[in-house]
């Protein structure tokens, strides 16, 4: 096969925001080709690529034509032994599905703006997602649908077309408690007055509250020392919000620790506050306390309700988000392990906000799964091996509780250890 890049022309029935959105992600983004948009009327629910000798005909719905609001339905088909959305009503085309359509559903993530059973933090739902529902959780289906793609054209044209990301990872840090006991606001500390009888936790609290070093949540030299000897893009995100569910230490604490990141290469990153109302008070508050343009965030509990969140994020200047995962559970919430442009479908039209999905989370396996560490790390190679697969982002989430060797995270302290030692 002839290995250049391909240049098609791509024959549409009209070009609308929604159809052009995922064009750019496949052909742009994914794909390493050249190609131009042609309207034809005449082309009911089909999009034919073709170059100057030939062309293949692909099934499109009326999804991506449509501006309506609304929840599509579809058919399912079974493809390659999986389950695949939209499934073609006629044999015209080379794949049995609405390639396009599938993308663009799961990349909008179009079934979280309806009312559906949330949990306690008004979150979506994992198990309600179409994809962990079909098969798909651990599979990234929009990434999945491009090879798909790509093979068909590649067997049409009789060419190779080649993938343009290149497979990284991304290690993140969420600091949502700093210290257990150490710089925290005298509320915080009101529980030592529970331990007055008990000497040996009094002078374990008294210890911590005094000296940072003897915080078993001060991890932080150790974290850095143990990733700065790796490769890797590095982002730390900071919480800089009080309230019921959320625990910043003092700001000179603060200052302090965000400077130990900065120093040692970490992109620094907010960490809004728990359905805050004044992310731009918090990201004053850490812009004050770095050089860094803060450009990037991920919510505080995983609140990633973009139809709410998305414009607040982009109205604070930020550009790129880290919330899009599953809080319980490992896997592809949007379908992909790629970085994407958010599609905005009340306004029906994309957004200047990249989407930087993550796919582990070590406290996934603490507070929902309660499983071991010995499963986390097993996981964890499993969905390196996916966005390999996929040249995709390996991105993933640790805390600095997770080498506390302390209370519910004991037994953890070894799996950044193994992970990156295989991973050097």
């Amino acid at each position: 096969m002839q290995k250049n890049k391909f240049r098609c022309q791509i024959h549409v029935p009209q070009r609308t925001p929604r159809l052009e959105y995922v064009l750019k992600f496949v052909f742009d983004y994914f794909l390493d080709t050249e190609y131009h948009i042609i309207e034809n009327q005449e082309y009911v629910n089909k999009i034919t690529i073709s170059d100057s000798e030939k062309n293949a005909t692909f099934f499109i719905s009326n999804y991506l034509i449509s501006r309506s609001f609304e929840l599509p339905t579809f058919e399912t088909v079974n493809f390659n032994g999986q389950t695949f959305p939209f499934g073609a009503p006629n044999s015209d085309s080379r794949i049995p599905f609405d390639i396009f359509s599938t993308i663009f559903f799961c990349l909008t993530r179009h079934e979280e703006y309806f009312p559906i059973q949330r949990d306690e933090h008004q979150r979506f739902r994992s198990e309600e997602s179409w994809l962990a529902k079909n098969g798909w959780q651990k599979i990234p289906l929009v990434d999945e649908s491009v090879l798909i793609l790509k093979h068909a054209l590649e067997q049409n044209f009789k060419l190779e077309i080649n993938i343009k990301p290149k497979f990284s990872e991304h290690v993140t840090l969420d600091i949502d408690n700093a210290y257990l006991y150490h710089g925290k606001q005298w509320k915080r500390q009101l529980g030592i007055v529970r331990e007055i009888f008990n000497l040996k936790k009094l002078t374990f609290v008294l210890s911590s509250i005094f000296n940072k070093n003897r915080d078993v949540f001060n991890t932080h030299g150790l974290l850095i020392e143990k990733l700065s000897k790796h490769k890797i893009k590095k982002t730390v995100f900071f919480l800089c919000k009080n309230g019921r569910l959320d625990t910043h230490i003092q700001l000179s604490k603060l200052r302090e620790l965000v400077k130990e990141y900065e120093i040692d290469g970490f992109e620094i990153g907010i960490h809004p506050g728990y359905w805050t109302e004044t992310l731009e008070t918090e990201k004053k508050i850490l812009s004050s306390f770095t050089n860094q343009n803060i450009v990037c965030s991920r919510d505080h509990f995983i609140i990633s309700r973009y139809d709410i969140t998305a414009q607040n994020r982009l109205n604070q200047g930020l550009e790129r988000d880290f919330s899009m995962g599953f809080p319980d559970r490992t896997g592809f919430r949007a379908g992909t392990c790629h970085p994407f442009y958010w599609f905005d479908l009340k306004y029906n039209q994309v957004t200047n906000l990249i989407i930087q999905p993550f796919f582990w989370m070590d406290a996934s396996y603490w507070y929902y799964q309660k499983t071991s560490s010995e499963v986390a790390l097993k996981d964890l190679f499993e969905i390196k091996k996916t966005c390999q697969k996929y040249n995709g982002t390996l991105t993933y989430i640790a805390h600095n509780e997770i080498l506390s060797d302390y209370g519910i995270f004991k037994g953890w302290n070894n799996l950044l250890d193994e992970y990156l030692e295989v991973c050097s």
